[in-house]
């Protein structure tokens, strides 16, 4: 049996149209439920489960007095399935460590098997995802959200780490020209290695020059687990110039599964739709699967409701666009409407209803499309999003 746990990813935020309104890629696969129809009854799930999801929850939350409850109920199931850490990301990649550290020893103690899934990128785009080249990201967020991921993900234990190009961890927006390894911009004095290090055995060069802790740099947050203090990178106490190499040597935090011992385990998920800038399936390459070329549209609607459009000229088939995105093209009379991307929750002959409604509604006046989509708004996975990610999870890790 499985308890799953996490923000709204976990839950049904965005994956439209499946089961009263729950869903997402971790209910979709211990339920055999990776199609696009409303739940089957006569298919048997996998594995039972107990669904605890919470939207907009931090790890830090969960880890809290917050979860308690849940983490009561939680016990009931043999293996915890967790997907926490997205809404944490605007804080250091260590202390969101720390907390799921916190999260999977509660359960791990009592005997439990825990599960982490890594974290899926967030990135907007210009074109609704019809290209990598037009996402973006928050600096900020995505360095927290690899060295995250490489935490999760790996296996190795304490490894000593040489001549690493720590990641540059600039404010504002990158794209597919950003280069976090790059050194030096004379502006950014942070800088985040691929792993949390043991605080004192790290040495830190600029070009070849060894920089001495507290005169040349402070450290960038620390967390102390099982009595050692990690740090998650470095901070300058005067911005590196422009061109300038930095380096690092360290000892690293053992990865999740050597720290939390054999009943922990990672599942893979962001792999199966995140691409790095050249195109390439990649974990931690920042982008998300690009979507397909509209299957109708840019078209023009009759009419719109918060919830809904309707095209009177169409003759779909009931359903058929289920699952199936809907972004707003163009509208003269509220232009703000457009560039909302919607998923379908069901569709008659004229009409597309959405979960999630939109905001402002769109005028007779807009022109829509319908297209597959695997991400819907940058944080959440539409519909075809968390299918992709289901149909490739791998449930025998599940005790």
């Amino acid at each position: 049996s499985c308890s799953i746990i996490g923000d709204s990813i976990a839950s049904a935020s965005n994956d439209s149209g499946f089961y009263s309104q729950k869903g997402g890629f971790m209910l979709r696969a211990i339920m055999s439920q990776i199609n696009l129809l409303p739940y089957d009854v006569s298919i048997n799930p996998t594995i039972g489960n107990i669904y605890l999801p919470q939207g907009s929850e931090t790890a830090a939350q969960f880890a809290s007095n917050a979860g308690f409850k849940r983490t009561v109920i939680a016990n009931l199931s043999s293996t915890i399935w967790s997907n926490y850490g997205t809404n944490d990301l605007s804080s250091n990649s260590i202390v969101i460590i720390n907390s799921l550290y916190i999260i999977a020893k509660r359960f791990l103690n009592g005997g439990k098997t825990f599960i982490q899934s890594d974290i899926l990128p967030k990135t907007n785009s210009t074109d609704y995802w019809a290209t990598i080249a037009n996402q973006s990201f928050t600096i900020l967020s995505e360095v927290n959200r690899r060295q995250l991921n490489n935490w999760i993900s790996q296996s190795s234990t304490n490894t000593t780490i040489t001549n690493e190009i720590p990641m540059r961890r600039a404010s504002g927006t990158g794209s597919t020209s950003y280069n976090f390894y790059s050194g030096g911009d004379g502006t950014t004095l942070a800088f985040i290695s691929n792993m949390p290090f043991v605080v004192g055995t790290e040495q830190v060069y600029k070009n070849t020059t060894l920089q001495v802790v507290t005169t040349n740099y402070t450290y960038l947050s620390q967390t102390t687990i099982n009595s050692v203090s990690y740090a998650s990178g470095i901070s300058f106490v005067v911005a590196p110039i422009n061109g300038m190499s930095i380096t690092m040597n360290y000892t690293s935090i053992p990865s999740m599964i050597n720290l939390l011992g054999s009943k922990c385990k990672y599942m893979p998920t962001s792999q199966w739709i995140e691409y790095n800038s050249s195109g390439v399936q990649q974990l931690n390459g920042g982008f998300f699967k690009i979507s397909e070329s509209p299957v109708v549209g840019p078209k023009s609607l009759t009419s719109a409701t918060s919830t809904s459009i309707t095209d009177s000229s169409q003759s779909w088939t009931k359903d058929q666009y289920r699952g199936w995105c809907v972004a707003i093209i163009s509208d003269s009379v509220t232009p703000a409407s457009i560039g909302q991307v919607r998923v379908v929750n069901y569709n008659t002959t004229t009409v597309l209803n959405f979960a999630n409604g939109f905001s402002p509604t769109p005028s007779s006046s807009a022109t829509y499309q319908i297209f597959k989509s695997y991400m819907s708004d940058g944080t959440h996975p539409s519909s075809q999003g968390h299918l992709e990610i289901a149909k490739n999870i791998d449930i025998t890790l599940i005790d």
